[in-house]
């Protein structure tokens, strides 16, 4: 009697490959090797949850100005001159969604010591904040889209390498208020602003007349 083999063959399609596809350059996504190749292994890695991240040539570019400046005050740090990352997107000029905090930091991962960029990505690794921002592990998360990387080497600056990573969403495509408030982007961040001032006094005063 003739046996019949029957040979079949699987593919597994893991989610790095869906993301590699979706990714026609990588040269967006950093302005040296290094940062090109951290933003690589983050979106690159089967761990990530997000089905697609788009390389921004604008983010990458206030990344490495951002390792720079950590470099230059030998810190590693999301504030800088007393700006918070959120702040320092929009004061770029990147408008982020209305629900963003104006003072905090939803968008970025900072590192120093680490001269390359697997080993970076090892560290962020076992920090959970960090961990859930770069492979997008929460609803919140999930929702950003675009990466810029910066690094930046000083010898003899305390850290030596220091490391930004940017991932975040734009505005909302599909909320109807963000559109409003992009129209309206640069009075409603002065409002915003004033009114955090006005909370801030108030606070402090209600603090001297407590004591």
């Amino acid at each position: 009697m003739n046996k019949v083999i029957i040979i079949i063959f699987i593919v597994v399609f893991q989610p790095a490959q869906v993301l590699a596809l979706n990714t026609k350059s990588f040269d967006d996504c950093g302005e040296s090797e290094n940062a090109v190749a951290l933003a690589k292994i983050i979106i690159n890695t089967i761990k990530q949850r997000r089905q697609k991240l788009n390389c921004s040539k604008e983010l990458s570019l206030i990344a490495a100005q951002k390792a720079k400046e950590m470099a230059l005050e030998e810190i590693v740090s999301h504030v800088i001159n007393n700006t918070t990352p959120n702040e320092k997107l929009r004061k770029a000029g990147i408008i982020l969604p209305r629900i963003y905090k104006i003072v905090g930091n939803q968008v970025e991962s900072v590192s120093g010591g680490k001269s390359l960029a697997q080993e970076t990505f090892d560290y962020f690794m076992t920090s959970p904040v960090h961990k859930a921002h770069l492979l997008g592990e929460n609803e919140f998360y999930l929702k950003q889209h675009s990466i810029g990387v910066g690094h930046y080497f000083d010898n003899e600056s305390n850290h030596s390498d220091y490391w930004v990573v940017y991932i975040t969403a734009f505005r909302d495509e599909d909320d109807p208020e963000d559109k409003l408030f992009v129209f309206n982007y640069k009075f409603s961040y002065k409002i915003k602003k004033e009114e955090l001032k006005r909370v801030k006094k108030k606070r402090k005063k209600s603090y001297l007349l407590s004591k």
